[in-house]
């Protein structure tokens, strides 16, 4: 099955991947993502023993580098210049003192995101960490990218115990419905090569204990916990409801039935949805989960953090944000835009990389104790 929905990315053609991405959109399923809608207002309607707010508060972060579009070569893969504009939603990955910095990027003719016509990709370039300080000037290389005309390809994360694992996000629209829908936001995962670069991508799939495995029409913002748990969030159009949940994992397969939501970071009132940015390991057995809520009216991002052990249990979150819109910092085509999608630890720095106003990305460090010290932890 894994084999079925495996695409090799070296012999990759237009219409080959268009037969590959039509098989896996109809392998969609309508009951499961009925099935999740109810679990989520289910737990949305729950009391959580936390209490998040809604509001700007005190700065915890730091900015530590910024990267514009404008500072940054790159050719195709054919060696012809492609001009950038976007530059966002980067993730980070240190590896001693050379940084990989995945981006989301977009040219100078693409519509400003979250048009649905912003095609953006995935580029990847490397900076050691002591130049990561203010404006930051970067050479970089396309790895994932669109091969049809109405995908775009977005944020990309790693896996926090398997730094040779990346996942990103897929977006279709069709001209045509495949089985009444016409709007498609997938998760895939590859394997990375030393370099970084992968070599083939498959979806990450719901799978039940007959061995069975579908597709949802949208559940961006899903990544590891870990090596054995998934974080991921289903978006169900019909209810209009999202939120933050966690299940085990096979690879690339989140067990359905084991998934599980906690209301703390389901969205609260005058939210309209949560969502997960990523993870980092800060213990032999925690991890910290940066994570987002969308206010329900104007869109704005409030990003805060959780703690879970290595089986998924949330131990405490933070009642306030971490990082707030930030609005002094930039301006940009979607202002009050932040949105996080890599974090390192570096010795006892918490290292975080984000879009801001989907145009550019913010580098920021905050000393990790400082960070532990907003979350209020749930008692037994």
């Amino acid at each position: 099955m894994q084999n079925l929905f495996t695409y090799n990315l070296d012999i990759s053609s237009t219409s080959s991947y268009r037969s590959y991405v039509l098989n896996i959109l109809s392998s969609v399923n309508r009951d499961v993502e009925r099935t999740l809608g109810e679990r989520i207002v289910k737990i949305c309607k729950m009391k959580p023993r936390v209490r998040r707010t809604l509001s700007d508060s005190h700065e915890v972060f730091k900015v530590r580098a910024y990267i514009i579009g404008l500072n940054i070569s790159l050719k195709s893969p054919n060696n012809i210049d492609v001009p950038l504009r976007i530059a966002s939603n980067t993730c980070i990955v240190c590896k001693g003192d050379r940084v990989h910095l995945y981006l989301r990027l977009s040219s100078l003719g693409s519509h400003p995101i979250p048009n649905p016509w912003c095609r953006t990709f995935i580029g990847l370039s490397e900076i050691s960490l002591d130049k990561l300080h203010g404006r930051v000037k970067l050479e970089a290389h396309p790895i994932l990218y669109p091969i049809l005309s109405t995908e775009r390809v977005e944020d990309p994360r790693v896996d926090p115990d398997f730094m040779k694992e990346l996942f990103h996000v897929r977006s279709y629209y069709t001209y045509k419905p495949i089985s009444g829908i016409d709007s498609f936001t997938l998760t895939f995962r590859s394997e990375i090569d030393d370099q970084g670069i992968p070599k083939s991508i498959e979806p990450v799939l719901f799978g039940n204990l007959n061995g069975e495995a579908f597709i949802i029409r949208d559940y961006r913002d899903t990544f590891p916990l870990n090596e054995k748990y998934m974080v991921t969030r289903p978006w169900i159009e019909d209810l209009g409801v999202g939120a933050i949940m966690i299940g085990p994992r096979d690879e690339n397969i989140i067990e359905l039935k084991e998934l599980k939501g906690y209301p703390e970071l389901a969205p609260i009132t005058y939210e309209r949805k949560t969502g997960g940015n990523c993870t980092v390991k800060i213990s032999s057995n925690e991890y910290l989960l940066i994570f987002h809520g969308v206010e329900a009216y104007f869109g704005c991002y409030y990003t805060y953090v959780a703690l879970l052990d290595s089986d998924g249990e949330l131990l405490g979150v933070s009642p306030k944000p971490v990082i707030s819109p930030r609005v002094k910092d930039y301006i940009g085509a979607r202002p009050a835009t932040i949105f996080v999608c890599g974090a390192q630890l570096v010795k006892d720095e918490l290292i975080v990389s984000a879009g801001k106003d989907d145009e550019i990305t913010l580098i920021m460090s905050a000393p990790l104790d400082k960070v532990i010290g907003e979350i209020k932890f749930i008692k037994g």
